[in-house]
């Protein structure tokens, strides 16, 4: 084998290496935002449980009544459309764009995996010239 072959294969197996190394680094954070994720949907469900708590205690016209009340019922069901909106429309946005980078950061490997079959095969064949 001569000079030239040797430094092609040395450069092709960098080229494995820092593409292997690429794809150790998308699986650590694939495995992040997995994780960043299921965090992410047991908050949600925390949040939409916990909704019916903004109506505790529950009050009654003979308990409390007037303005104040009135205001204050007004205010507890503006925080349960907020609750609601968030937990739905903000987080589920969130739980996409999660979604998104994860398919993002797996094409990219599948990427990486085809690049390294090429370089590999170029390996061999440089071998058995």
């Amino acid at each position: 084998m001569n000079n030239i072959n040797m430094i092609t294969i040395m450069i092709l197996n960098q080229d494995i290496s820092r593409f292997s190394t690429a794809i150790q680094e998308n699986e650590e954070k694939i495995k992040r935002l997995r994780k960043a994720k299921m965090s992410i949907e047991n908050l949600r469900e925390d949040l939409i449980n916990n909704k019916k708590n903004v109506f505790k205690p529950e009050f009654f016209s003979t308990s409390w009544a007037g303005k104040h009340a009135k205001e204050h019922s007004n205010i507890r069901d503006s925080i349960a459309q907020s609750s609601t909106y968030i937990a739905n429309q903000q987080v589920g946005e969130l739980l996409n764009e999660i979604d998104k980078k994860i398919k993002k950061l797996k094409d990219k490997n599948e990427s990486l995996l085809d690049s390294i079959s090429v370089k590999q095969r170029e390996i061999s064949r440089i071998n058995n010239m």
